[in-house]
């Protein structure tokens, strides 16, 4: 009996030490296996809500700290207070050793997969072994997914160092976070080339801004997106590693090191306390990051290259954290303001204070005192004889405008004139909204029986004379691919102009896969690009001067109802004189459909040409250049197509929704090869558009030797210190950056 009581004690002591054992084993979850789907709910079983800056982490797999507590990496869905829309991501987390997340410091979010476009509650993330990862929104529309076709997933895993990793069965990476980053590295991360981080908008919108960091051939560099890129920092890399496709950027503990043929040391910093990241913020500072004591510190600024804060991209106006940074004269000079922002026929005043005199002080000596009232006197008769020239001088600018008014009348060429009132009445006070442009809104009126189109400028750039010899120019020139301008209104400070009302609307809606409408066909599609050619070529050619319209985009394409395409919208419109070839204009247009030249302010009609063929490529793929809905690699139009054009793939840039492309492939290609042959970079070798005219009409061939490097990226000059040139300024509207 005793032996089998002691037995029955060391057994009982051996389970003890076992579950003992196991509990004290750090519990976390890092791994999930295919098929799993997770909803965004709060009934998830890893949800902390109680962070100090009242954001929410809803953790699906946690990889604890090596030192079984403290900072650790998780992916899950992440929140902003007030938490309506979530991010899939992956964050850093205070974790306790049995693998629960603590209150303190806030999650830190690492990488994000739908930046642009977030989820609700109720969204769902799958994991299948087919697909990967895959999110969609509550509504059951893709937001997400990992694509790895034809690869076999048994699941994901997060690692100790933050990237997330699809895995096969032989435990072999399929797809990892680390290759997709987006504004974060963390230590071991690495930044190849093709790569970039990109800054969110702000602090509250995770919209991918124009910042953003990558490494070139020649160097890193953080530049502000636009075309082409403008740098605001450069790191130059050494002879000896330039050219070298297998360079690569790693952030390692102390350092960031360009690691090629031989290392190179590109930014020092403070080893890390506890664990460490590096962000390109909105503001164009890229910190780093360390928990310190419960709670993350910026520890180091590593683009601190301007002695104040207001030297960097965004920092202008009161967009800078007091409201306090504005630019230097020279970045706002006249030369590279945007025309469209100046008024014309208007007065503009200068507000100086006079300050008044102090009180005289009591003093027994009075031929002072005589002396400071004869020289207040004289200040203020001046004062008011120079308000009674101003205020004369504009009485007589005044009268001139009235004769002017009177004497205008109808003049032999122009179109109709209208009052104001008129066209108050004709648009029954401007009730029917058609559309919005950037320089005024169109509404939708009646003369007698006639539909017609109202537009009502803003932004007005010219005085009245030089407004009414654009009227005249475009009242002169009469094509069936061009909007007919019907009359005018030049009434004091009211500038209209009537249109023909074309009932399909602008292109854009009609070629950017909406749902509302059927997708065109071919033929149409053929019959819009010869339509915008013909318009653009009598515009260069057949009139007595040239007429460049330096605004060509779909939506200043307009379709009536037999899809007979026009061009419209002359706002930016430049003349030149058939003896010149060029002409020197301040930057203007629309991002995404400006010519490489547009950089040096000299441009020819190529400039339409270039546009043109960025109008073609969105006709024929279905969508628009510049796309931040989509992914990074993704997002530029021109930039994929030079990499399928050297990967012999185009035809897969073309819209899926083109119906029987098997059928039009040959001449799909054919027209695809024109628009690249528009958008050669050297605008000498770009087509005329009677050229590109006979290209369509197959009487002409489409040049065979064209150079397929469509993007450039032409950093602005920088010193040795990796400062920008400030000999050459932005353009404040690049600098700025989306708000």
């Amino acid at each position: 009996m005793p032996q089998v009581a002691s037995s029955f004690v060391f057994l009982l002591a051996t389970i003890l030490a076992w579950s003992f054992s196991v509990n004290a084993q750090p519990y976390d979850y890092p791994l999930a296996t295919a098929p799993t789907t997770w909803t965004n709910s709060p009934s998830l079983p890893h949800t902390v809500s109680y962070y100090s800056d009242g954001s929410t982490v809803r953790s699906l797999v946690l990889r604890l700290n090596p030192g079984g507590y403290g900072p650790s990496f998780a992916a899950g869905f992440y929140c902003l207070s007030p938490c309506k829309i979530f991010f899939f991501s992956v964050f850093i987390v205070g974790a306790n050793s049995g693998g629960g997340i603590v209150f303190n410091p806030p999650a830190q979010v690492t990488w994000s997969a739908n930046r642009a476009r977030p989820v609700s509650e109720n969204a769902t993330l799958q994991l299948t072994s087919h697909s990967g990862l895959t999110l969609r929104d509550n509504d059951g529309s893709l937001v997400w997914s990992t694509d790895v076709a034809n690869r076999s997933v048994a699941g994901i895993n997060v690692t100790e160092t933050g990237n997330l990793v699809l895995f096969d069965i032989n435990n072999s990476s399929i797809w990892q976070s680390f290759d997709h980053p987006t504004d974060t590295l963390v230590l071991g991360q690495e930044l190849v080339q093709g790569m970039r981080l990109t800054a969110n908008n702000n602090p509250t919108n995770w919209t991918e801004s124009r910042l953003y960091l990558t490494l070139l051939a020649n160097g890193l560099y953080a530049l502000v997106y636009s075309n082409p890129p403008q740098t605001y920092f450069q790191h130059a890399i050494s002879a000896n590693n330039r050219g070298n496709k297998s360079a690569y950027v790693e952030f390692m503990n102390g350092s960031v090191v360009l690691v090629s043929n031989s290392p190179e040391n590109i930014f020092t910093m403070p080893a890390a306390v506890s664990v460490q990241f590096m962000r390109l913020e909105w503001d164009g500072h890229l910190r780093l990051y360390d928990s310190i004591q419960s709670s993350w510190k910026a520890v180091a600024d590593l683009l601190n290259i301007y002695p104040d804060n207001c030297s960097y991209p965004t920092q202008f106006g009161n967009k800078s954290s007091l409201g306090n940074c504005y630019p230097v004269s020279e970045v706002f000079s006249l030369e590279n303001n945007q025309p469209e922002v100046s008024h014309y026929n208007s007065s503009a005043y200068l507000k100086v204070q006079l300050v008044p005199p102090a009180p005289p002080l009591v003093s027994s000596r009075k031929g002072k005192t005589s002396l400071g009232v004869i020289l207040g006197s004289a200040l203020g008769g001046t004062v008011v004889l120079l308000s009674v020239i101003i205020l004369f001088i504009m009485w007589l600018r005044r009268q001139r405008d009235e004769q002017e008014e009177d004497t205008i009348g109808q003049l032999p060429g122009m179109p109709t004139r209208f009052t104001f009132k008129e066209l108050k009445v004709a648009t029954e006070n401007f009730a029917r909204k058609l559309g919005e442009g950037g320089f005024g809104i169109v509404f939708e009126g009646y003369t007698g029986d006639d539909r017609i189109a109202v537009k009502r400028l803003d932004n007005i750039r010219h005085g009245k004379k030089d407004f009414l010899a654009e009227v005249e120019t475009i009242g002169s020139v009469h094509h069936i691919n061009l909007v007919r301008l019907i009359g005018f209104c030049a009434d004091k400070v009211n500038r209209l102009l009537v249109y023909e009302y074309m009932c399909n609307g602008s292109l854009d809606k009609w070629i950017y896969c909406s749902e509302e409408r059927a997708p065109l066909d071919w033929p149409t599609r053929y019959k819009i690009i010869t339509d915008i050619a013909k318009g653009l070529c009598y515009l260069h050619e057949e009139c007595r001067q040239k007429i460049l319209h330096l605004d060509i985009k779909p939506a200043n394409i307009l379709l009536d109802e037999k899809f007979n395409a026009k061009i419209s919208d002359f706002g930016l419109s430049k003349l030149i004189d058939r003896d010149k070839s060029e002409v020197m204009v301040g930057m203007q247009g629309t991002p995404g459909y400006l010519a490489p030249e547009w950089q040096t302010a000299i441009i020819t009609e190529k400039v339409d040409v270039y546009s043109f063929g960025v109008v073609v490529m969105e006709i024929l793929c279905g969508r628009r250049n510049l796309d931040y809905s989509l992914t990074e690699e993704n997002m530029h139009l021109i930039k994929l197509m030079e990499e399928k054009s050297k990967s012999n793939q185009l035809l897969d840039l073309i819209d899926k929704n083109l119906a029987d492309i098997q059928i039009y492939e040959v001449e799909i290609m054919n027209v695809l090869k024109l628009a690249m042959w528009c958008l050669q970079w050297d605008s000498g070798k770009r087509p005329s558009m009677l050229a590109v005219t006979k290209v369509l009409e197959r009487t002409m061939e489409v040049e065979t030797s064209l150079d397929y490097n469509f993007v450039y990226s032409v950093p602005m000059n920088t010193n040795s210190a990796g400062q920008v040139d400030q000999s050459a300024p932005l353009l404040a509207s690049v600098l700025s950056g989306p708000r």
